[in-house]
């Protein structure tokens, strides 16, 4: 690829790198601080296995967190309206789960049960779109060939 001063901006003017992370389901083996920062060197996000976000009983892994102290957004996958796992009573409810979390995607298969689940979840007037080095990747579900739902967040 050749560019001439003016033309089209750079690939990495526009290209986001997310680093997919094994699933580590079984044995809920999260990263360590150490591979996070390694992570942040040259990716600006995760795409991590949802089980990795929460423990069994709904609360916190740390993992959002510590990749948002990295600067780094994390989307979630794989989401399902007919293989919805305890303790939630329905899609809705975990996905919704999943938005108030702070997640800023998940990858569905069931994109309409997805976003009455982030209307849901999510404050009235609240802006969707990720922004990353001045830009919107993707602002809404419409625009996304993927299924991937986004809600807000900022990268420095």
């Amino acid at each position: 690829l050749s560019q001439l001063p003016g033309s089209l901006p750079s690939p990495s003017a526009y290209l986001t790198t997310v680093q997919l992370l094994p699933n580590q389901t079984t044995g809920r083996r999260l990263p360590s601080a150490e591979e996070l920062d390694a992570i942040a060197v040259y990716a600006d996000g995760l795409g991590v296995n949802k089980q990795m976000l929460l423990t069994r009983s709904s609360l916190s892994t740390g993992l959002l967190a510590a990749a948002r102290q990295r600067h780094l957004f994390v989307h979630a996958w794989t989401f399902r309206a007919d293989d919805v796992p305890a303790p939630f009573a329905g899609a809705t409810s975990e996905l919704a789960t999943y938005f108030r979390l702070g997640v800023d995607g998940v990858f569905v298969d069931h994109p309409d049960v997805a976003l009455s689940a982030r209307e849901a979840a999510l404050p009235a007037g609240r802006c969707y779109g990720t922004l990353h080095a001045g830009r919107i990747v993707v602002q809404s579900l419409a625009e996304s060939l993927f299924g991937i739902v986004i809600s807000q967040t900022r990268k420095p």
